[in-house]
């Protein structure tokens, strides 16, 4: 099967925790089945000890969007604090973080536009403790044929949505 890619990828940063949850679940398994991860008492818990225990990865990706269409690349991952994700597509785009900033640079338009990380679900994952669970956003998830969703979705702010 061929991916097709979209024209122009737009991206919310709000949508960027399901960015970083299917990238880094292509490098592995979220839910181990022996030890202390299988026997937390949810799925959130449980994906919060595995992020506690990711201090540097590489994957490839697909991204799939709530209308179908995909995108495909490469995550860069260094916690806390520093990722990047460089997009394949027919006009680049690049993803980098910092711990204050989410850099998104569209090098064929010299374009970078820059967005408070707090106001991103990535904050949450990009710390030194992850916590899912926060103020700032609303958490759901969902279980269905053995694939556990999380999302998480902001009701104010630059980046609301999920």
């Amino acid at each position: 099967m061929k991916w097709m890619k979209p024209v122009r990828w737009r991206l919310a940063p709000a949508a960027m925790l399901m960015v970083m949850l299917a990238a880094l679940l292509v490098g592995g398994t979220l839910f181990p089945a022996a030890g202390t991860l299988a026997n937390a008492p949810d799925p959130v818990t449980r994906a919060e000890a595995w992020f506690d225990g990711i201090s540097t990865m590489k994957a490839d990706f697909i991204q799939v969007a709530s209308d179908g269409t995909t995108a495909t690349g490469e995550l860069h991952l260094r916690r806390p604090h520093r990722m990047k994700i460089i997009y394949d597509l027919d006009e680049p785009l690049i993803l980098l973080t910092t711990p204050v900033w989410l850099h998104v640079d569209r090098p064929d338009d010299r374009h970078v536009t820059s967005y408070p990380i707090s106001e991103t679900p990535l904050s949450l994952i990009l710390q030194e403790q992850v916590e899912l669970r926060s103020d700032e956003f609303r958490t759901s998830h969902s279980v269905r044929n053995g694939i556990t969703r999380i999302v998480l979705t902001k009701d104010t702010g630059e980046a609301a949505g999920s």
